[in-house]
C-alpha cells in the first residue's frame, strides 16, 4: 500500500503528490498528545474540540500529514506555512511560492493532495449510500449505472460518481454549495466532466487502493505520480522529530 516516498521539493515540479495516513494509531491517548506537539495552534484547538477519539485522530492526522509534506516538499520555505481560507472556505498556504493542497478524510484514513496547481481530493468509506441520496445528486445517465435494475443498487458505482463530483467541487473551491445535479461524470478512460452541460477542462482520476473506500483526484493537468504514498507512524515521527527539533511537549499540558 506504500507508494514512492517523498524526497524533495523537485518532485512537485513534475505533478501532484498524494499522501495517505491510516490514523488508527492516533486513537491511543498518549500517542495523540505526543504528536499534538507537531501541529500549529489552530490545528491543536480544532482536534481537541472533537468529542470522539475517531474525529480527534482524523483532525490531528490531517494536520500531521500536511506538516510532513511541507517539510519534505518545500524545505526552503519558512515553517510553519501560514494557512489562509478562500471566500468559500477552501484552505491554502499563503505566499506565491507555496504549493496548493487539499485534504479529505473518511473512516480511518486521511488523504492529502499537494502540488503546484489547484487540486481537489475526496475519500469516502463505502457506507451510507441509498437510493434517495442518489436521486438527489446524480443525473439520469449516472442513475442508470448506479441502479441498472429496480432491485439492483451498485454501491461501488455510487461512490465512484460521488467522489469524482466532490473532488471537482473541492478543486473549484465551492464544495457542495454547487448542486451536484449540475455536474455529470462521463467516460472511463479518460473520465470527463460537464457542468451545466458544458465540458470542463480538468483531469479526473480514481484510486482503488483501499478496500471499501473510494478516492478521487481532480486537477488541471494530467501530470501525477501513479500511487498514493501511505505514511506510517515510524516514518512520520522520524521526519517531524528531525525537522521540528525541540517541539513543545503538549502532552504535559492536558
Amino acid at each position: 500500500m506504500k507508494g514512492a516516498p517523498l524526497h524533495d521539493e523537485a518532485e512537485l515540479k513534475t505533478g501532484t503528490r498524494i499522501l495517505g495516513l491510516h490514523v488508527r494509531w492516533l486513537y491511543d491517548e498518549r500517542v495523540f498528545f505526543r504528536f499534538l506537539a507537531y501541529v500549529d495552534e489552530e490545528r491543536r484547538r480544532k482536534a481537541l474540540a472533537y468529542r470522539f477519539r475517531e474525529d480527534r485522530a482524523a483532525s490531528l492526522g490531517a494536520g500531521l500529514l500536511l506538516h510532513f509534506a511541507s517539510f519534505c516538499l518545500v524545505p526552503d520555505l519558512a515553517k510553519p506555512l501560514a494557512i489562509r481560507h478562500s471566500a468559500n472556505g477552501k484552505p491554502y498556504f499563503a505566499g506565491d511560492k507555496a504549493p496548493r493542497f487539499n485534504l479529505s478524510h473518511a473512516g480511518e484514513y486521511v488523504i492529502l493532495a499537494i502540488g503546484r496547481e489547484e487540486v481537489g481530493v475526496d475519500i469516502e468509506k463505502h457506507a451510507g449510500a441509498d437510493e434517495m441520496l442518489a436521486r438527489r445528486c446524480f443525473t439520469s445517465a449516472e442513475l442508470a449505472r448506479v441502479m441498472p435494475a429496480r432491485s439492483c443498487f451498485d454501491t461501488d458505482m455510487f461512490f465512484r460518481f460521488w467522489t469524482l463530483k466532490e473532488s471537482y467541487l473541492k478543486f473549484i473551491g465551492t464544495g457542495l454549495s454547487v448542486d451536484p445535479l449540475r455536474i455529470e461524470i462521463r467516460g472511463e478512460s479518460p473520465i470527463t466532466l460537464r457542468q451545466d452541460g458544458e465540458h470542463k477542462p480538468c483531469s479526473l482520476r480514481l484510486f482503488k487502493t483501499l478496500p471499501n473506500y473510494s478516492i478521487a483526484l481532480c486537477q488541471q493537468s494530467d501530470a501525477i505520480l501513479p500511487q498514493i504514498d501511505f505514511v506510517d507512524e515510524k516514518r512520520m515521527a522520524a521526519r517531524l522529530e528531525t525537522k521540528s527539533g525541540d517541539a513543545a511537549d503538549f502532552s504535559q499540558a492536558y
